[in-house]
């Protein structure tokens, strides 16, 4: 099986997304949002830093969420060589009936919880906790 290595460059006139959850320059950022690190001034050399870390992309780029298969097929036959691409999007898990998954102590993973299924977002982790619960129930 061949393997698709992708160089990323960084062009900072490019748009610029968050690839992942991260906090920057006072606010939160979820997978997709839009980074104008201009306006929030933010350094260059800083978003490049983040670009290289894996925590922002450019548009063009697949989101994190996507995993992209590349497979070859040699038939003995015929010297054919096929190479298709699979991707696979992960579903994410249903969440437990306890919501154990909430007891965690950061504000971003519970948003991103929020996010994923739909509830509002709130300010404190009590809030969004309860913000959580209430959708799960319906």
């Amino acid at each position: 099986m061949a393997r698709l290595i992708v160089k990323r460059v960084f062009n900072p006139k490019e748009p610029i997304l968050a690839r992942r959850a991260f906090s920057a320059a006072g606010r939160t950022f979820q997978p997709g949002d839009v980074f104008n690190w201009s306006r929030l001034s933010v350094s260059p050399r800083r978003v490049r830093q983040m670009y290289d870390a894996g925590m922002l992309m450019h548009s063009d780029e697949p989101v994190a969420e996507e995993t992209v298969v590349e497979t070859e097929t040699v038939v003995e036959t015929e010297t054919v060589v096929e190479t298709e691409t699979v991707v696979a999007t992960e579903i994410p898990p249903a969440p437990p009936a306890d919501n154990s998954d909430l007891d965690v102590e950061s504000l971003v993973v519970l948003q991103a919880i929020a996010k994923r299924e739909g509830a509002a977002f709130k300010s404190t982790k009590a809030a969004q906790r309860q913000s959580i619960i209430e959708k799960r129930q319906g």
